[in-house]
């Protein structure tokens, strides 16, 4: 039923749109994303895209989960999607050597997907980011 792909080019216009069906005021810049938008993984249902995340490989022992986004008007199995996009997420940072794994996240859902897949809350956030 779910497989997963690695993102490519042409998905940066669908991932646009599913952030504005959110609600986002600005979606991410391409270049804002990990390997120009294709630094990460899309989940999907049969043929159907329905969720995404990227993950950044830093120069340290750390991975960096970010950018999770899905269809807004898909009503499948969603939160079992989630978790197989995380738990793949996750093993690309793995299979990269990375040692630990970060993300940062206030939806509540999320949390507790990440929660329940071994993740501990570090504290309260609030993003800060600048445009140069």
């Amino acid at each position: 039923m779910f497989k997963t792909k690695v993102l490519c080019d042409n998905d940066y216009d669908l991932l646009c749109s599913w952030f504005r069906n959110w609600g986002w005021q600005e979606v991410p810049a391409r270049n804002f994303l990990p390997n120009n938008g294709k630094g990460g993984l899309m989940v999907l249902d049969d043929d159907r895209p329905i969720m995404a995340g990227f993950f950044y490989i830093t120069n340290s022992c750390v991975g960096w989960l970010a950018w999770v986004i899905s269809d807004k008007k898909y009503e499948g199995l969603r939160l079992k999607a989630i978790n197989m996009l995380i738990e793949n997420l996750t093993e690309v940072c793995r299979n990269a050597g990375c040692k630990y794994v970060y993300t940062i996240t206030n939806h509540k859902v999320l949390k507790k997907v990440f929660s329940n897949l071994g993740y501990i809350q570090g504290g309260e956030v609030v993003e800060m980011i600048k445009t140069l």
